[in-house]
C-alpha cells in the first residue's frame, strides 16, 4: 500500500512540475508577444508625424522595407479598376465586408496594390469614374502570408483571402 501512495505522489510530482512548466512557456511566450506589439506600436508612432513622401523617392533612398513600413506616402498613377480584386474576410463596425485591392500603374511603369479600405460586398464601387491619373495618400505596410487555414484565392471571381504579389502579378 506504500508504494502505491509513493507512486501517486510521484505521478502527482511529475503532473505538477509539467504543468509549472507549460505554464511558464505560455507566460514567457506572452511577454514576448508583448514586446512584439510596442515594437509595431512605437513603429507606427514613429511615423504618424511625418508628411507624406511621393514613394517612388521613398524606395530610391535605399532603406529596407523595415525602416520604411508605416511610412506615410503619395503614390500616383493610373488604376486598374478592371482588375480590382476583394480581400474576403474583413469585418468594421461588426459588419463583414472586404477590402478593395486596387492595382496602379505609377508613372514609371511598376505596379503596386493599393487598400483603397472596407466595402460592403453588396455594393460594388463603380471606379470607372477615376480616370487618367490619380494621386492616393496612404501607408507602406507588407502583405501577411497565408497559413495552412487561409483559403485559396479566386482570381477569377475576384474573391482573395491573403495578398501574395508574386502569385497576384502572373
Amino acid at each position: 500500500m506504500l508504494k502505491e501512495i509513493l507512486a501517486r505522489f510521484k505521478f502527482m510530482g511529475v503532473l505538477s512540475l509539467l504543468a509549472v512548466v507549460t505554464f511558464l512557456s505560455l507566460g514567457t511566450w506572452q511577454m514576448n508577444r508583448l514586446a512584439e506589439k510596442e515594437a509595431l506600436l512605437a513603429r507606427v508612432a514613429q511615423h504618424l508625424d511625418e508628411e507624406p513622401v511621393n514613394l517612388v523617392d521613398l524606395i530610391k533612398g535605399g532603406k529596407y522595407f523595415e525602416e520604411l513600413e508605416y511610412s506615410p506616402v503619395l503614390v500616383k498613377g493610373t488604376l486598374m479598376a478592371d482588375m480590382s480584386l476583394y480581400l474576403m474576410g474583413q469585418a468594421h463596425e461588426g459588419k463583414l465586408g472586404s477590402n478593395l485591392i486596387v492595382p496602379i500603374k505609377l508613372e514609371q511603369g511598376s505596379v503596386i496594390l493599393v487598400d483603397l479600405g472596407w466595402v460592403n460586398k453588396k455594393h460594388d464601387i463603380d471606379l470607372s469614374t477615376f480616370e487618367g491619373d490619380v494621386t492616393v495618400q496612404g501607408y507602406l505596410k507588407k502583405s501577411l502570408r497565408p497559413n495552412r487555414f487561409t483559403p485559396d484565392n479566386n482570381l477569377q471571381t475576384k474573391e482573395i483571402y491573403s495578398i501574395e504579389p508574386t502569385v497576384m502579378a502572373k
